[in-house]
């Protein structure tokens, strides 16, 4: 219900700013060359594919469900070490909402950004840069280092105690191959580029705007709000989703400043009547 409601109120919203001239005409903040794009992505599609494949291709691990014992808990990082044991269905359900905002509701709404059908694309072209950035360092993380997710630390008496839902999303999860991919949280880093992404766009496009706090300071609660859910699931450790949300914010922060369209005007002086003139050139 909650995602079928953002839908309506992005296709309202949409509907309302296309019908006005200035949408149609507003110039692009951004710009893209061949040189500079084929270089960004081929970064990233060289990052995605290498993640990938480590990722899928790392050994799977054996694990017996409620193995580990008290000293295995001592050997964890204080920061993180209060978390170990944690599962909360309830969490892990409340987290999928802040992804699927920032994964799916996002590259609507950039759609609903100004501009021609170029402006658009180009759009698209840096979302996409930036994502499969973003997956690749992702998977390229849970490909080479071997950290077990929290709720791996439950006992068996814990364990016995499960019910319901709970019970039942446990032992699916605990049965998965991921079990070890605890470094860094995917979830966190993919809602973090998103949402970052988008106050992003929306600064650059309306500078002067006042409602550009609201997106930043929205951005930055819903990035939270996504780390904390994930931490609590017991899918990861607070480190987890912090090192994430760095990381996924980063990029989402970072591509499109790399294609910010610069003021390469010139100042030329040129003989008149009246002595020199100082003439400004724009780009």
């Amino acid at each position: 219900m909650i995602r079928f409601s953002m839908l309506c109120i992005l296709f309202c919203w949409s509907n309302t700013i296309s019908s006005q001239h200035a949408y149609w005409t507003k110039e692009s903040p951004y710009e893209v060359s061949w040189k500079k794009d084929l270089i960004i992505s081929g970064i990233s599609a060289g990052t995605f594919f290498t993640g990938m494949s480590l990722e899928r291709n790392e050994p799977i691990v054996e694990f017996t469900m409620g193995s580990f014992t008290q000293a295995d808990i001592d050997r964890i990082n204080g920061f993180d070490r209060g978390y170990a044991g944690n599962w909360n269905v309830n969490a892990k359900d409340n987290g999928k909402i802040f992804k699927f905002t920032a994964k799916t509701i996002v590259p609507i709404g950039l759609l609903a950004m100004p501009g021609n059908i170029k402006s658009r694309a180009t759009l698209g072209l840096l979302f996409y840069q930036g994502f499969y950035l973003n997956a690749g360092l992702i998977g390229l993380s849970k490909g080479t280092t071997n950290r077990y997710r929290p709720y791996t630390y439950l006992t068996l008496d814990e364990i016995s105690r499960l019910t319901g839902e709970a019970e039942e999303e446990f032992l699916e999860d605990i049965e998965g191959d991921d079990i070890e991919d605890s470094f860094y949280s995917g979830d966190a880093a993919a809602t973090a580029y998103g949402l970052m992404f988008f106050a992003k766009i929306f600064n650059d496009y309306y500078p002067d705007s006042k409602y550009k706090y609201v997106i930043w300071g929205t951005a930055g609660v819903g990035t939270a709000l996504g780390a904390y859910f994930r931490a609590k699931s017991g899918k990861h450790f607070p480190s987890d989703v912090i090192v994430g949300s760095l990381i996924g914010g980063g990029i989402g922060i970072l591509i499109p400043h790399l294609h910010k369209r610069r003021d390469d005007g010139k100042i030329s002086l040129y003989p008149s009547q009246n002595g020199l003139s100082l003439v400004y050139k724009m780009k």
